[in-house]
């Protein structure tokens, strides 16, 4: 026989089971809501046209070095994309690598010393050192495109 304290334990043991499994599901007024954040990311992961292929003998060039692969990932991919010319201030770059550098200058020589080594695996890359930053110009892919599956 259970006591009264028992009885009110297991009780309460129920309840709080009930409320988990209720906390499982979605409210109905955040449904649609799931739907369309869902439905955006598997049309980014399908979508074949973002991406911008990366070369291994690239990445193994750079390796010894974080930053040159984050210049090289960011140069192919804003190249990739680049339909007209696009200017990109060192503020910019600083703020997008997340370097604290006392000074901009600072970063600005970091980061040529980098972009210099990736121009040396990726020379298509048509970059140009302009007053204040860097000008992107659309340049030929790294990597030539694969022809589509049929």
């Amino acid at each position: 026989m259970l006591s009264d304290n028992e009885e009110l334990e297991d009780e309460e043991g129920e309840e709080e089971e009930e409320e988990e499994e209720d906390n499982d599901e979605i409210p109905i007024h955040l449904q649609g809501l799931q739907a369309e954040v869902q439905e955006v990311f598997n049309q980014q992961v399908k979508a074949k046209t973002r991406s911008a292929p990366l070369s291994t003998s690239a990445i193994k060039a750079l390796r010894k070095s974080p930053m040159d692969l984050d210049v090289y990932a960011w140069l192919i991919h804003r190249l990739f994309h680049l339909g007209k010319p696009s200017t990109v201030t060192w503020q910019q770059l600083s703020d997008q690598f997340g370097h604290a550098y006392a000074e901009l200058r600072q970063f600005r020589r970091f980061f040529l010393d980098s972009l210099t080594r990736v121009r040396a695996v990726y020379p298509e890359a048509n970059v140009t050192v302009v007053e204040g930053g860097l000008m992107l110009l659309p340049s030929r892919p790294h990597l030539a495109r694969r022809p589509k599956a049929r």
